[in-house]
């Protein structure tokens, strides 16, 4: 199995402190966080405590998650500040807010020459930017996504992977696979559901397991959705996830 680091997305728990998502983590084994830039590191100052705290439970913060969308008219600056006073090495964000067949050609553009601006700033401090892969933006198809990533043409621009819509779990792992093998696979997001629903990571073994093993190139396998938001139900699944990764 690859070396993928077992963490977690903090907005999992958006009710709990840093402290308590921290003490959370190390009861559970998992010492790598994102953290997430609406509730918990929203700004520089708040940031800088995370990084303290962090450092002082020998944690590592792999990723600033912002709600940063490009081509929205939004300013990366004080997204990028708040990533360096966390420690962060990659910042999330977001490409756009329309599907790839909604997107007019100007539309795509537009994402195309923020990303690049926000790649360009980043990686004055050696920082990453990652899209998330997600509905209703240009990466919600693995081809938008590839050809997105191609487009920026920055060596800092990378995305994430999570499972969507209904594919398979061979569609799913050949788009994994794809984006590992071109270099462009920062993290995953890491949950299981059914129809919608949320389930135990547990009954996802299956698939996860094909999924690791084709992202070797995957720095972190980040776990959220848990059931209800319960951090016990978070315990079980990263049980199930460091057991996946070793």
């Amino acid at each position: 199995m690859p070396n993928i680091k077992p963490g977690l997305v903090s907005v999992t728990f958006r009710k709990l402190s840093p402290e308590e998502i921290i003490g959370l983590c190390a009861d559970a084994g998992i010492r790598a966080i994102e953290w997430g830039g609406d509730v918990h590191a929203p700004d520089a100052p708040a940031a800088k405590k995370i990084a303290a705290l962090m450092e002082r439970h020998g944690m590592e913060t792999v990723s600033l998650g912002s709600y940063y969308r490009a081509g929205s008219g939004q300013d990366f600056a004080p997204v990028l500040e708040t990533a360096l006073a966390l420690g962060a090495p990659n910042v999330r964000i977001w490409a756009g807010d329309k599907n790839p067949d909604e997107a007019l050609a100007e539309y795509r553009a537009a994402v195309i020459a923020d990303a690049r601006a926000a790649c360009d700033m980043a990686a004055r401090h050696g920082i990453g930017v990652s899209f998330e892969y997600h509905g209703n933006t240009l990466t919600s198809t693995q081809d938008s996504a590839v050809a997105l990533l191609d487009e920026i043409g920055r060596a800092n621009i990378f995305t994430y992977w999570q499972p969507l819509g209904d594919k398979s779990v061979e569609e799913n792992t050949a788009d994994v696979a794809e984006l590992s093998g071109i270099g462009k696979l920062s993290n995953m997001h890491v949950y299981h559901t059914d129809g919608g629903r949320r389930m135990p990571l547990a009954d996802g073994i299956n698939g996860w397991k094909r999924y690791f093993a084709a992202g070797g190139r995957c720095g972190s396998a980040l776990l959220e959705f848990v059931i209800d938001d319960d951090p016990a139900r978070f315990i079980e699944d990263a049980a199930t996830l460091i057991e996946l990764l070793k």
